[in-house]
């Protein structure tokens, strides 16, 4: 504003269908203010937005008679004195998501190629702020979920184990504890034939564990499996494959829940 000496500046978004832009916030150079302004439909504006898809830079000189911007000559001019107005369009690769408009107010503006270069610079810088603030906002979002994720593995009843893809252990949670004896210092780096698997059951976890590294994704099984105090037990498993952005396979997750009482309860049953 204080650069073009020009009494308005504001920064307008589209909304997610595209039919409005909303003003996120509007400064008027003669009251140092910043404020909101509603919105623009569409529909009302349907020379604006046309030129808003064609262009990067409007650039209107006499801004209550070019057609791209007369439509707001009995709304939004006249009633604030606005005769000149110079918008660059803000955009996110190649997509457009918003417009930065200048307003000026008094004897028309003959906006210069200079001025226009520039209010199209101070759009991209509008934009790289505005991904640095989402890219920052995304990272909060994903702390907080990881966050609350680590907090309900740590709480709930269900075994949880992570392996990495050489099936060693991960991350073994309270509920796992519980079920095998071992604590998660125990456990941490160990392969789980020399932890929990007896050597009955191995050639069975060991198929099971070959067709998880070829991604064939979630593989549930009930399989028996050794203590820290020697005990066997049943156990239901649900295991699913972990895989980076390439689909490479870095590990395994395992759900586990400790089923013996219930299949000696299912076995008397039977018999």
């Amino acid at each position: 504003s204080k650069v073009l000496n020009v009494a308005r500046a504001s920064i307008w978004l589209y909304s997610e269908d595209r039919q409005k832009l909303v003003c996120e916030d509007l400064f008027e150079a003669d009251k140092n203010l910043h404020a909101a302004c509603g919105d623009l439909q569409a529909k009302n504006y349907t020379g604006y937005f046309s030129a808003l898809r064609d262009s990067r830079v409007i650039s209107a000189d006499s801004e209550q008679t070019d057609p791209r911007t007369s439509e707001f000559t009995d709304t939004c001019l006249k009633p604030v004195g606005i005769t000149s107005m110079l918008d660059a369009t803000i955009r996110v690769g190649e997509q457009d998501i918003g417009v930065l408009c200048l307003e000026h107010i008094g004897k028309q503006r003959q906006w210069t190629l200079d001025e226009q270069k520039f209010v199209g610079s101070v759009a991209d810088l509008l934009s790289l702020a505005m991904e640095v603030q989402r890219h920052h906002e995304a990272k909060e979002t994903l702390k907080r979920s990881q966050q609350m994720l680590m907090l309900h593995m740590q709480q709930t009843s269900v075994g949880m184990i992570e392996w990495d893809k050489n099936f060693h252990v991960m991350e073994w949670n309270n509920a796992a504890e519980q079920i095998f004896g071992y604590t998660k210092e125990e456990a941490l780096g160990r392969h789980a034939c020399d932890l929990i698997v007896p050597e009955s059951a191995k050639p069975h976890v060991n198929a099971i564990w070959q067709e998880l590294l070829k991604d064939a994704g979630g593989v549930g099984s009930a399989n028996e499996n050794l203590t820290k105090h020697e005990d066997i037990i049943t156990c239901d498993w649900y295991n699913t494959t972990l895989t980076d952005a390439h689909g490479v396979v870095i590990g395994v997750a395992s759900l586990v829940q400790d089923i013996t009482a219930k299949k000696e309860a299912e076995d008397k049953l039977s018999q």
